[in-house]
């Protein structure tokens, strides 16, 4: 029996931006789900039977823009990974993405070869910036000061350290002389204060405090 091919949407108001990148999915082993030009009505048609990955544009007109969506999707703890791809590349759009919610972000124009790999990067677990992106997005990491770190006791400093090397809960638990359930207390405590429920997405608001930038950033 054939495998079940990911299935995508697309949120894009530029219709012809949004049929080329129809065709190259389709092309490169992805069911395209359906293709839209408002957050609004894209949300009604997914809520009920979300995708595994959306690509998602950052301004629609008309509104609502895309981090309307992000903000339904974290509401209801839906599972599908969101790609922003927007022209709008600022190093504060980037941040504001990832806080409510994006797996991963990247600056019009993209290549189409790029989007599809960044999508399939996406998919697997990773964190895709473009290249461009990747260093804006250090930069302003740099530049700013970590609030998200410091809204965090000690121990969650550490269980986030240890995540971002790569550590499963119960090697966590081991090496602090805990157990995994109280890691796994711990990590809904760190998602309750910074508002996520990714762990990559806490690596990424705290990769300026961290000893080595995380490898999904540094791969960037």
């Amino acid at each position: 029996m054939p495998s079940k091919l990911p299935a995508v949407a697309i949120v894009e108001d530029d219709k012809h931006m949004a049929r080329i990148w129809r065709r190259k999915l389709a092309n490169s082993g992805y069911e395209v789900v359906g293709v839209f030009a408002s957050a609004r009505v894209a949300w009604q048609a997914l809520r009920k039977s979300p995708p595994d990955a959306i690509l998602l544009d950052w301004e629609l007109i008309p509104g609502p823009n895309g981090d309307w969506l992000l903000k339904q999707f974290a509401k209801r703890k839906l599972p599908t990974r969101i790609l922003v791809v927007t022209s709008h590349d600022r190093g504060e759009v980037q941040m504001q993405a990832f806080s409510l919610g994006a797996h991963g972000f990247l600056g019009k124009p993209v290549p189409l070869a790029e989007l599809v790999l960044r999508l399939n990067e996406m998919l697997q677990g990773k964190v895709p910036l473009s290249t461009h992106n990747g260093e804006l997005f250090k930069q302003q990491l740099v530049q700013s000061p970590c609030a998200a770190w410091e809204k965090l006791s000690p121990q969650q400093k550490r269980i986030v350290e240890l995540a971002a090397q790569g550590r499963g809960n119960k090697e966590i638990g081991a090496m602090m002389g805990r157990s995994k359930a109280t890691v796994e207390t711990q990590i809904q405590r760190i998602f309750q204060k910074l508002k996520t429920r990714d762990m990559k997405r806490v690596i990424a608001l705290c990769a300026e405090a961290l000893p080595v930038m995380p490898a999904a950033l540094q791969a960037a």
